[in-house]
């Protein structure tokens, strides 16, 4: 994809263009980075889409006429023209909006702004849904939507991602998820965009399709499900992290087993292979507790054969009472 191209006057006034690829260029041009944070422009590239079907659902609760498709191209249009106000008004300083200091990532201030586009497209029926539709079924009607309109193309991702980066420029004024810095040559920033921190780049875990900025790398190795990492147990395998648990349980040869003298009170969960040196160590403990184990078990039976007695005894002063009767 070609670089985004400002171009810039010549001191006479007028552009002298020159050519770069089929693209006319002023031999000032400037070239802007264009990179954004991967994650931000995901995150609301997908809330475009939740918020679309949220809002058509809202606007057709309770109303036996209309379903939610039907109003999808309107709420659509609808919201692109929402958000390109907002989004500038916020940055005018003139949105009717409370927004938090410091300022908010681009994604949580368009959940601002989407969440209240949903809620006035709330209707009398939508606002006491709870009579008619508990919540459960609302987002599964909100779900289905969106896959319908997945399947039907209505609005593709890549429109939708376009639409991110929009808003993002504009509302990023802080340049927390976005570069812009510009250029004035084309090797120069070739040169940029190859430590840009906003450069996406894909996890070279295998099997791990994520795709993430630049600035993103430790946080997303922290967390990814497909890195192979050292067993917490200690043993010489290494683990996909997502498999740590089961493997830790399961197969791997430091898992931890209850000490054999565990039901005569000793509570230490140790490594297989030093169970064996556990039980030497611990042997005059566990003598202890067997011991304690069974003064208790005897005392228990003394206090069994105590009541048997009495029982007994009840039972064979009741027999002869019956006779004297």
């Amino acid at each position: 994809m070609l670089p985004s191209v400002v171009p810039a006057a010549s001191r006479d006034g007028h552009t002298d263009l020159l050519s770069f690829d089929g693209v006319a260029l002023s031999p000032s041009a400037v070239f802007e980075c264009g990179y954004y944070e991967v994650e931000q422009v995901q995150y609301i590239a997908d809330a475009f889409l939740q918020t679309l079907a949220a809002a058509c659902v809202e606007k057709t609760v309770g109303d036996p006429f209309n379903t939610p498709v039907s109003f999808v191209m309107d709420l659509k249009k609808e919201l692109l023209d929402y958000l390109d106000y907002h989004s500038k008004a916020y940055v005018a300083g003139t949105s009717t909006f409370y927004i938090e200091e410091p300022p908010l990532s681009p994604s949580e201030l368009v959940d601002v702004f989407l969440d209240e586009f949903v809620s006035s497209k709330k209707n009398l029926f939508s606002k006491v849904s709870s009579i008619i539709m508990n919540s459960e079924r609302k987002e599964d009607k909100i779900e289905e939507l969106i896959s319908r309109l997945e399947r039907k193309g209505a609005w593709l991702a890549g429109q939708r991602e376009s639409l991110a980066k929009a808003i993002i420029k504009t509302v990023d004024t802080y340049k927390i998820s976005h570069c812009e810095e510009v250029f004035s040559s084309i090797e120069d920033l070739s040169q940029h965009k190859l430590k840009c921190s906003f450069r996406p780049l894909n996890c070279g875990n295998e099997g791990c399709s994520e795709v993430f900025s630049a600035l993103k790398v430790k946080a997303h190795d922290a967390v990814c499900s497909w890195k192979l990492i050292p067993c917490e147990q200690g043993c010489s395998s290494n683990v996909l992290r997502s498999e740590m648990d089961k493997h830790c349980l399961t197969v791997c040869s430091m898992k931890l087993v209850t000490c054999p003298f565990f039901q005569a009170g000793c509570e230490e969960s140790v490594p297989e292979p030093a169970l064996e040196e556990h039980s030497q160590q611990s042997l005059g403990q566990h003598l202890l507790l067997v011991l304690r184990l069974l003064q208790e078990q005897s005392t228990l039976i003394n206090n069994q054969a105590q009541r048997i007695t009495v029982l007994e005894k009840v039972k064979f002063v009741r027999f002869v009472s019956s006779f004297k009767t």
